[in-house]
């Protein structure tokens, strides 16, 4: 999860260096340490620290260009925000994920978490997507899961071109993503919305399959 949240917030900090304030590489070579919040005092140890933090930032993009570049301030940026804001994007995202149903274990006595969906949240997802009459194919849901809720469930064609062209994650593990669409595909069968044909297709029907009638 931290890994998750810590391209995030560097993809969209180096975004906003590039689109919203349109620096370029040579106006962050020679940029002062930012803020997280101007004109709040921050102790001489502290400042210490961000200095070090954008220094080292400056010396890896130096040698980078473009994307990776910006990429290199973004992550710098968001370990800064770690230090001086008093509270943690990961504490928040946690509480909002286990409360809706999206992190596993959902208790408090569990730090490390993983993403795991409960099966009343993949229902309800399921039911947003799939009419009460409908068959659809495995290639159906993934298209309908990522046009509705932005959610990528596979590692196919469609999940790489998707994901590259919208320029959220630099690297994609196709093999962990297709290794997750097979998990999804049995969760969904032992929920009876789902049956694995003799040719591996997957076929989804929420009102369970051919052998319940």
């Amino acid at each position: 999860m931290y890994k998750s949240i810590n391209r995030f917030y560097a993809w969209g900090y180096a975004k906003w260096l590039e689109d919203d304030k349109g620096y370029t590489k040579d106006d962050l070579l020679n940029s002062e340490t930012p803020a997280y919040e101007e004109g709040k005092k921050v102790s001489k140890t502290s400042k210490e620290e961000l200095d070090a933090l954008w220094t080292l930032a400056k010396e890896r993009a130096s040698t980078l260009d473009g994307e990776e570049m910006y990429t290199a301030f973004g992550e710098t940026m968001y370990d800064m925000l770690a230090l001086e804001a008093s509270s943690h994007p990961v504490n928040y995202l946690r509480a909002l994920g286990n409360l809706s149903g999206i992190l596993y274990p959902p208790d408090k006595f569990h730090p490390n978490k993983r993403f795991v969906v409960s099966q009343d949240i993949l229902e309800m997802l399921l039911r947003s997507c799939v009419k009460s009459s409908e068959v659809i194919s495995g290639q159906d849901i993934r298209k309908r899961l990522w046009d509705r809720f932005g959610i990528i469930i596979g590692g196919g064609q469609f999940e790489m071109t998707t994901l590259h062209q919208s320029g959220m994650i630099l690297q994609i593990d196709e093999d962990a993503l297709e290794d997750n669409f097979s998990a999804f595909a049995s969760v969904l069968e032992s929920m009876d919305f789902a049956e694995i044909m003799a040719d591996g297709i997957l076929q989804i029907r929420l009102g369970g399959t051919e052998n319940d009638r």
